[in-house]
């Protein structure tokens, strides 16, 4: 989706520990800077890019992808995966990538976005323990992510969903998030865990919101 070229810049919006980064400098003679608010996965992110022997095209620094400190079109092209849900203002992060690209630079977002607006109780519950345990105050819906590119200024924006094909991992997620579910709440109880319990639910819930129809893991598009 991302159709990189010899030589072109690209921004990884919410790189984590820098394996994306990596493995696209890897894959592709273009130079990638790396961006995430948690300053601890800087050195990490560094750390992989040194052992892969891709340092010198693969850099990282802390910044929020929404006020970034980059000059306006400094990038040919800009991803974000798994990442532009934890925006607060889906909008605010589209607009700073649209100011980032050169004229013809093209941004992929790889995420989960709402597709049911009404839920009964018992899929409100399973949606909101999946926010909870990724620590999401909310997903875009589909057509609000679409309208904000749009208005933003984005052209020949394209919407592919990914559920079908990484629906067995969401099987798998879920059986052994099942499995382990009554160990790691035991573990919590007597205190030699903490904070994991609801990421394990948010995983198990994946399966039930996909397929109920009410996320739908997908690939936006667009070109400025």
């Amino acid at each position: 989706a991302l159709e990189l070229k010899k030589g072109e810049l690209v921004l990884d919006a919410g790189c984590g520990a820098g394996g994306t980064s990596v493995w696209v400098a890897q894959k592709y003679p273009v130079g990638v800077i790396g961006i995430t608010i948690v300053d601890s996965q800087i050195p990490k992110a560094s750390e992989h890019a040194r052992l892969h022997n891709v340092q010198n095209r693969v850099s990282f620094c802390v910044a929020d992808y929404t006020k970034t400190p980059f000059a306006a079109q400094t990038f040919n092209k800009i991803y974000a995966i798994e990442s532009s849900c934890y925006a607060l203002q889906k909008k605010d992060f589209i607009t700073e990538a649209y100011r980032l690209l050169k004229p013809g630079g093209k941004l992929v977002v790889l995420d989960a976005f709402r597709i049911k607006k009404v839920l009964d109780a018992t899929s409100t519950k399973m949606y909101q323990d999946f926010l909870d345990g990724f620590v999401l105050d909310n997903l875009a819906f589909k057509t609000e992510f679409y309208q904000n590119m749009k208005t933003v200024g984005f052209t020949k924006i394209t919407y592919a969903s990914q559920s079908a094909g990484v629906w067995k991992t969401l099987l798998y997620y879920h059986f052994i998030c099942t499995l382990i579910y009554p160990f790691v709440a035991l573990l919590e109880k007597i205190g030699v865990m903490k904070n994991s319990l609801g990421h394990i639910v948010a995983a198990r819930n994946s399966k039930y919101l996909i397929e109920n129809k009410i996320l739908d893991y997908a690939v936006f598009t667009g070109t400025k």
